[in-house]
């Protein structure tokens, strides 16, 4: 089995993720969006996407493991589940960076995209989803600042 942390072993951002991580950092700091804790997939393309996007990713095994709950469960994902309903520090937003399947699995049918984001509003006991936006969303509304 091989590591996480084998990057060479891995399927990695290409030069287009890596643009598109990158662009969508510039965006969010155009909007001047605070940002608070960024957690990652401990996964080499996701710590990649967070650190180009936002300069620093913390690896977190919440974002990507899928507890002991079988598909469909309730349990399933739900280190993730905690992460998206825990309510950020005063004033900041937290960034999560991670997979699309258990998005999908806890949202209900929506993939994301890759390079998409989903806003969500956590209230502690769950979360709310709000919107979702991919690169050209986030490019528009930093030309509307």
């Amino acid at each position: 089995m091989r590591s996480v942390d084998d990057c060479a072993n891995r399927r990695n951002l290409t030069d287009r993720g890596r643009d598109h991580a990158r662009a969508i950092g510039e965006a969010i700091r155009a909007l001047r969006i605070p940002i608070g804790p960024v957690m990652a997939s401990p996964l080499c393309r996701t710590v990649e996407t967070a650190t180009l996007a936002f300069g620093r990713a913390e690896r977190s095994a919440a974002v990507i493991e899928t507890g002991p709950g079988a598909a469909g469960s309730p349990d399933r994902f739900s280190a993730l589940r905690g992460l998206l309903s825990a309510v950020p520090p005063e004033g900041m937003n937290a960034v999560i960076v991670g997979h699309a399947y258990r998005f999908y699995s806890l949202v209900g049918g929506q993939y994301l995209d890759e390079g998409e984001a989903a806003i969500v509003w956590p209230d502690g006991a769950g979360f709310t989803l709000v919107t979702r936006a991919g690169l050209a969303q986030w490019r528009e509304l930093a030309e509307l600042r």
